[in-house]
């Protein structure tokens, strides 16, 4: 059988062929350092950070109005090869116009040399401010709202509850709930099980639920209450658990 006319073996591939593959999965700038972070060649060919010894001769040449920066550096490439394990440094680098966060990557070769793959994490941090600035706020509006917030994950386990609502289970039920226990534990009332199960079913299948109903054992408080159910969905759109928002309506009932 004739051999096809392009053999795409990696056998065949081309030492540069590897590098570029290495670089553009790594997207980071990558360099190689001796002990004293004096630049001995870059893997690719890069002219911007951390990464340019055509323009710099060593991690010195880098900030030289950052002499912090650098030493941080020096130390991060003392250290890996003292243990030969790799170590991730975190830095800053402002601008008058901004501040970029970077991150390096230390790794050990041998021989008195430290391989550097350096990343512009920017985007990454910014995100994650903003997710924790939008967690803030998400916490201190459940947690301050009179009203009863709570949900539960696929086996009717907490995964979250407000004040509200836990002072709510305590008067209804005289219980103190804790998170990561089924709610079905702490409701005594066969009437209020069946039909918090019977809800939950639908919700669990896509379906958002709002009604009024009696909650509470008779020998403490059976209250009237009006609730928004709703399924909690993650980011490919699976349902994991159901969301609900309730509200004490005895003195209108």
């Amino acid at each position: 059988m004739d051999k096809p006319a392009h053999d795409y073996s990696y056998l065949k591939m081309t030492e540069k062929a590897y590098t570029r593959a290495l670089v553009d999965a790594l997207s980071g700038d990558i360099c190689l350092v001796d002990g004293n972070g004096v630049f001995l060649g870059a893997v690719a060919d890069f002219n911007t950070e951390i990464c340019a010894p055509r323009y710099v001769k060593s991690i010195k040449d880098l900030y030289p109005d950052d002499p912090e920066l650098v030493k941080s550096f020096l130390e991060n490439i003392k250290i890996t090869l003292e243990t030969k394990n790799t170590h991730v440094y975190q830095y800053e680098v402002k601008t008058p116009l901004k501040t970029r966060h970077n991150e390096a990557q230390f790794s050990y070769l041998g021989d008195d040399k430290v391989l550097i793959v350096n990343r512009n994490i920017t985007p990454i941090m910014q995100l994650s401010s903003r997710v924790y600035a939008s967690q803030a706020i998400l916490k201190a509006i459940i947690g301050n709202n009179n009203d009863m917030i709570f949900a539960l994950d696929l086996e009717m386990r907490y995964i979250l509850f407000n004040p509200a609502h836990k002072r709510s289970m305590k008067t209804r039920y005289g219980v103190d709930i804790k998170i990561g226990m089924p709610m079905t534990r702490y409701v005594r009332v066969n009437e209020d099980v069946g039909l918090g199960m019977s809800v939950f079913q639908r919700v669990i299948k896509g379906e958002r639920v709002i009604f009024e109903s009696d909650f509470g054992t008779e020998s403490m408080f059976r209250g009237h209450t009006q609730l928004h159910v709703f399924p909690l969905l993650d980011e490919s759109k699976k349902i994991f658990g159901i969301a609900v928002f309730a509200k004490d309506v005895t003195a209108q009932h």
